[in-house]
């Protein structure tokens, strides 16, 4: 027995679920987005798309940058890709350039002897893909052409390349964006939607055959929120390969991670901010985890206020907490440090040199 199965087996002895089988295990573990990169998009600027890569960062992606990540000893490496600013025709070809350079960059976090999460990101547009029955139709066109183009070109890479559907499927642009109603009609027909699509997806990647016969599969919930996965409007999608994984994304608690003006203390000991922390991850490990169903958190993390300390206790905190109910994490780094309200940057890719060893650091052990 491995030691990730060990791991996994005395986590179910600790919630008393013994009579469960060990389900097999993705080649999952601590993990690193290369964010605002190839998920950036025009969004009415003119500019040649190719040159997207560097509009929100500023810079190249390295392999430097890369073997940055998998030397500090991350095993996953999450790559965001917004593919509508990059297609044309009615089936929407992908242009091979921009296909060529994803390639490129997956290859060497593969070469690392990283897993590699390939998505497509922020492609949520009623032009290409938006979960509701009005735009239905356009959207499972969309998400068909981009998949089964992708399939194509990864069809012959093994199991260390894992394919994402969407990122925070959501109906954009509406005052139920971020917040699943599940008595609110609009987001169960949404739900609704996105289970459709992600069947399709599915069914497209199976039957294109190869490896992605047996590739493990992402799936996510509305808004890739913990919270959505609560009712039965979020359901699996039928799998003949039987692999897929829960994605979903959370920055708990939000005062501390994310909100702009937030707190800058994380306390450990203070139940009101670890029990926030606790409740999401009990959801997915009540839900999902304890059937044997592998969940990733895809993005967590928690911007800089000048308050190392805390984020390295926070990370202790959260990692340790998630890998004690057999969850990993893939962290949020979207290389802004000082920008804005959102400082997520850890890794300075002009340098490839981390700004925060400690805060790294804490995650990868704590991940253990």
């Amino acid at each position: 027995m491995t030691m990730k199965k060990l791991i996994a087996l005395l986590t179910l002895l600790c919630l008393g679920l013994t009579g469960l089988a060990l389900a097999e295990e993705p080649p999952l573990g601590p993990g690193w987005n290369l964010g605002n990169t190839f998920d950036a998009y025009l969004d009415g600027q003119n500019i040649d798309p190719m040159d997207l890569e560097t509009l929100w960062v500023g810079a190249r992606t390295t392999e430097e940058d890369v073997a940055a990540v998998a030397d500090a000893g991350f095993e996953v490496f999450r790559l965001p890709v917004s593919w509508h600013d990059h297609v044309s025709g009615d089936d929407f070809a992908i242009d091979p350039a921009w296909m060529d350079r994803v390639q490129e960059v997956a290859d060497w976090a593969l070469a690392r002897g990283m897993t590699l999460i390939l998505n497509s990101h922020h492609d949520i547009d009623q032009r290409f893909f938006y979960p509701d029955s009005e735009h239905y139709d356009q959207s499972e066109r969309y998400l068909t052409a981009i998949w089964a183009q992708i399939c194509e070109r990864f069809g012959g890479y093994d199991d260390k390349v894992i394919f994402e559907f969407m990122n925070e499927p959501r109906l954009k642009d509406t005052a139920m964006e971020w917040a699943f109603a599940e008595h609110t009609p609009a987001c169960v027909d949404a739900a609704d939607c996105i289970g459709r699509l992600t069947q399709r997806c599915v069914d497209v990647v199976r039957a294109s055959g190869g490896n992605n016969a047996t590739r493990w599969l992402m799936v996510t919930p509305y808004a890739a929120s913990p919270y959505s996965v609560q009712t039965d409007h979020f359901r699996l999608p039928d799998d003949p390969a039987g692999r897929l994984i829960v994605s979903v994304h959370t920055y708990t608690p939000y005062a501390f991670t994310l909100k702009p003006n937030g707190v800058r203390r994380f306390d450990p000991t203070k139940p009101y901010q670890v029990n926030e922390i606790n409740k999401v991850l009990d959801i997915v490990c009540d839900k999902y985890v304890s059937r044997g169903i592998p969940v990733y958190i895809g993005e967590f993390g928690c911007v800089d206020r000048d308050n190392l300390e805390d984020r390295v206790a926070y990370m202790q905190y959260f990692c340790a907490t998630a890998r004690a109910r057999g969850i990993y994490m893939c962290v949020w780094d979207n290389n802004m440090y000082k920008q804005g309200n959102e400082w997520f940057g850890l890794l300075n890719r002009a340098t490839a040199e981390w700004y925060f060893p400690e805060v790294v650091q804490a995650m990868i052990e704590a991940s253990k």
